[in-house]
């Protein structure tokens, strides 16, 4: 995911990311840690693109490691 895609997508937080994959928001944190999904820091909070969710699915779905679908290296 380039970092213009990622600016004109739609930002979700990590507890509206944990209720539409049904787990935990520590769960969300811990893709994020592994560079499984990608996230901002706007700030202390994190950001999730619309975009980098699709992405991971998508990803998942493939059975492909997460991080080779991205272009780029995770930003935190």
């Amino acid at each position: 995911m380039k970092l213009e895609s990622a600016m004109e997508s739609k930002f979700l937080t990590t507890s509206e990311v944990s209720e539409r994959l049904q787990v935990s928001p520590r769960t969300v944190q811990r893709l994020i840690q592994r560079g499984e999904l990608k996230a901002f820091r706007v700030g202390r909070q994190v950001r999730i693109p619309e975009l980098a969710l699709k992405e991971m699915l998508e990803a998942r779905r493939l059975g492909v490691d997460a991080s080779s679908v991205y272009s780029h290296e995770p930003l935190f």
